[in-house]
């Protein structure tokens, strides 16, 4: 059993499996590349062959649950940095750059 074998049996069906819960065709082919490092990574914690597509499946779904929450984590960033602004005075030129800056700094 080796990572090859594994990608050539089942990367068509995962990047269909990730493509149902993700609709970003970039970020599904990442979570793809994350979920072949970690079964790359891990392959040899596999003790019983015929359960390697429901191993191989969970970590998809961590994945794609990690993905999620990452996106969750950044976007109640955001929401911090306009709250924080709210708190300065008005005529502040920093309280009207800080969530613009804020932003652009999360998207790098």
């Amino acid at each position: 059993m080796t990572t090859e074998h594994i990608w050539n049996t089942f990367h068509t069906q995962l990047k269909g499996f990730i493509l149902k819960r993700v609709p970003d065709q970039d970020e599904a082919e990442d979570i793809l590349q994350n979920v072949f490092l970690k079964i790359h990574t891990h392959i040899h914690t596999v003790r019983d062959e015929e359960k390697l597509a429901g191993w191989i499946y969970q970590i998809t779904r961590n994945a794609i649950y990690d993905t999620y929450r990452e996106q969750h984590l950044s976007m109640t960033d955001v929401s911090d940095a306009y709250a924080l602004a709210e708190d300065m005075p008005e005529e502040s030129v920093i309280a009207e750059l800080l969530p613009c800056i804020t932003v652009m700094v999360y998207c790098l």
